[in-house]
């Protein structure tokens, strides 16, 4: 057993998060996960060989799968159903592709090299997840050699996991293309738990910068309420309320929720 804080992986999904079961438990069962219905089920079910249709190979003991990319490519990426990313693919596959808004920096993930710039853009041709089409997807670039496939992109899906015969199928109701809508936020990311929260960093530029919001504030309330409860349908919104403690003294500002990618 781990013991981890888990009050920025409940922010992020926007509600609460108690513990995390990872894929090794479910050795020698299969596991699906029904995004749409809001279902989990445990069955004692081989799948199907693989077809690449909605059947496809993963590595041993692994959630991963190769994902075909536009441009002829191809990447490994991660199943994540712990990760509220859209797509990400590694930097060094950026220059083959097309987009239809170039990437630019949308967030800062920290990594053993400090925080590191996050860019995603828009692009022009669809992704392929087998028979499913993923129109213009939204997709960010990361180093490394291996990718994403995060749980924005999964909720169109229910999954099933065969671990022992390496495999996973993806099942979707209906045959018309997915869409990703825009992505909006403040420009600034978060960090804390249980009430205890502080700007991890503002975006250049950005609606949080412009507001005023600096890193390192240290955040009481956001709409009045407790950061804990701070999530994605915030986003819809056209701005938030943030008050915050810095050098002492309580401040407020509002912050418009804008476009970051289109």
């Amino acid at each position: 057993m781990l013991v981890l804080p888990l009050g920025e992986l409940s922010r992020m999904f926007g509600e609460p998060i108690d513990g995390i079961l990872g894929f090794q438990m479910w050795a020698g069962v299969s596991l699906r996960i029904d995004y749409p219905h809001h279902a989990v089920q445990i069955a004692d079910r081989e799948l199907p060989l693989p077809d690449g249709k909605t059947v496809f190979a993963t590595a041993k003991g692994q959630a991963r799968m190769r994902l075909d990319l536009p441009g002829g490519q191809s990447a490994t990426v991660v199943i994540d159903s712990g990760s509220a990313a859209y797509f990400v693919v590694p930097e060094k596959m950026e220059q083959a592709l097309s987009f239809r808004v170039r990437p630019r920096v949308t967030s800062y993930v920290s990594t053993w090299e400090g925080m590191t710039p996050r860019r995603t853009g828009r692009l022009a041709d669809p992704i392929r997840v087998g028979r499913y089409v993923v129109e213009e997807p939204l997709v960010s670039f990361a180093s490394g050699e291996t990718g994403v496939m995060g749980t924005r992109v999964l909720q169109n899906f229910a999954l099933t996991f065969d671990f022992a015969g390496s495999r996973v199928a993806f099942e979707r109701e209906g045959a018309e293309p997915i869409r990703i809508p825009s992505l909006r936020g403040i420009g600034a990311g978060l960090e804390g738990e249980s009430g205890s929260w502080k700007v991890l960093y503002v975006l250049e530029g950005g609606p949080a910068e412009r507001a005023g919001l600096r890193a390192g504030d240290r955040v009481v309330a956001i709409n009045g309420q407790s950061p804990d409860l701070f999530g994605p349908e915030a986003m819809k919104a056209a701005g938030v309320r943030v008050e915050v403690q810095r050098a002492g003294a309580s401040r407020t500002f509002d912050v418009p929720v804008e476009l970051l990618v289109e």
